[in-house]
């Protein structure tokens, strides 16, 4: 938050749905957008939400002394409808709380696009952001994958399509292709990603099987698809960073993603999880491509998605098998946790040597201070850099879902709280 702050007082707001193409349809009815995880790192900024936050939830981070300074609810009957447009339809209590505070102030969206510097300019900030042509660049993967080109960095093979007009010539070569990538890569099989989807959304996975079906889904969506063999996978690194707004590069943290299947489950960081040579390739592209990107004029949060495929024999280059796939040219669900870890370093003094974020779902539906009971012991207080910080529980009376970030001096300390919060009936999904 201090690379923001260096340019005035933080207005977050983080919802999912600024984004290209976010459908509320894609993760559920029962699903809140996630505009609460601004609240435990928005400090003396103001965390603009969609809906209340759990009495329970500010009071426990009043007492680690965690709670945001400012806290700003927006409703619509409208579930899809955006933060930035509910500020840009009604600014004056954005502006009214501006107005007692000292210096500058500049507004964080998730996403930016046009309604984000729209709403900016309404509220009289500036924005941790660019225009949107730019930032489309980097989180369209196609377009991400030519850039990575462009700049000689390997990439996994794959071709292109743009199937948004339907065209039959066009659907009728992108079938031909998958099935020829099927016949060559019998045990991985293909991937079609949607180059705006987010989270996991838009992903297919067609086999020699269900390829009818999938073709199905393709001409229904009409999207435009990165089609690539299915590789088999070692892990996915997250790096992230942050090109400010003098154009200055920001490194934030590299970390480890989990997933179930092609979904999101959580990040992991410790020192030494890579391997050193692997991990000064991550980072050397991570560079590479952020000095180009800053260039270009791209301003904000980013991350770079990279896979590692298994290698093939002692002393093969990095470049042979690890590869970027995606630019995520937004704030990313982990830049949560490395702002969290970053809040308790300031407050204690040390910083945890390990963390893991991880997605969370009780039996029931409870309050937070329901929760805060039946967690107490293993919950942080302010104190005890071995703990579990409960980052977003807006899901909790809804689904029993949250999410947190386990912080520990150890690898074992996180497997204790893991297995702490196991014993209290907390299934990790």
């Amino acid at each position: 938050m201090d690379i923001i702050s260096a340019y005035g007082t933080p207005v977050l707001a983080q919802n999912l749905n600024s984004q290209p193409n976010f459908s509320l349809d894609l993760l559920g009815k029962k699903f809140s957008d996630n505009s609460h995880r601004s609240l435990p790192i928005a400090g003396d900024g103001i965390a603009v939400v969609k809906e209340a936050p759990d009495p329970g939830y500010i009071r426990w981070l009043e007492s680690i002394g965690m709670a945001p300074k400012n806290i700003v609810v927006y409703s619509s009957e409208d579930p899809s409808e955006s933060l930035s447009n509910l500020i840009f339809k009604d600014p004056k209590r954005i502006q009214d709380l501006l107005k007692h505070v000292e210096g500058k102030s500049i507004y964080v969206p998730f996403y930016a696009g046009e309604k984000e510097l729209q709403t900016a300019k309404s509220i009289g900030s500036s924005i941790f952001a660019c225009d949107e042509n730019i930032t489309r660049i980097f989180f369209d993967k196609g377009s991400f994958k030519d850039f990575c080109r462009d700049l000689k960095i390997n990439v996994i093979e794959g071709d292109h399509f743009d199937l948004t007009d339907g065209n039959a010539r066009a659907l009728a070569v992108f079938e031909k292709t998958m099935l020829r990538i099927l016949d060559q890569n019998p045990k991985g099989g293909a991937f079609i990603r949607d180059d705006l989807g987010s989270g996991g959304s838009g992903i297919l996975n067609p086999t020699k099987d269900n390829y009818c079906e999938v073709m199905e889904v393709v001409k229904k969506h009409k999207a435009r698809y990165l089609l690539e063999p299915r590789l088999q996978v070692v892990s996915s690194p997250n790096i992230q960073g942050a090109i400010d707004l003098d154009g200055r590069i920001h490194f934030i943290g590299l970390s480890g993603q989990l997933f179930e299947e092609s979904r999101h489950a959580g990040n992991v960081c410790w020192e030494g999880y890579y391997y050193k040579e692997d991990e000064e390739y991550i980072k050397k592209v991570f560079l590479t491509t952020a000095e180009k990107m800053a260039e270009m004029g791209y301003i904000g949060v980013f991350g770079v998605d990279f896979i590692i495929t298994p290698s093939q024999h002692i002393g093969q280059p990095p470049e042979e098998y690890i590869f970027p796939v995606e630019c995520n040219a937004r704030v990313n669900g982990s830049t949560f946790a490395f702002a969290i870890v970053d809040r308790i370093e300031e407050k204690l003094g040390i910083r945890p040597n390990c963390w893991k974020f991880i997605k969370g779902q009780l039996e029931s539906p409870c309050s937070f201070d329901t929760l805060r009971t039946r967690l107490d012991h293993l919950l942080y207080d302010g104190s005890n850099v071995n703990a579990v910080f409960m980052s977003y529980v807006a899901d909790l009376g809804l689904n029993g879902k949250f999410t947190a970030v386990l912080t520990g001096d150890s690898q074992d300390h996180i497997s204790y709280l893991e297995k702490g919060l196991k014993e209290a009936g907390v299934k990790q999904v």
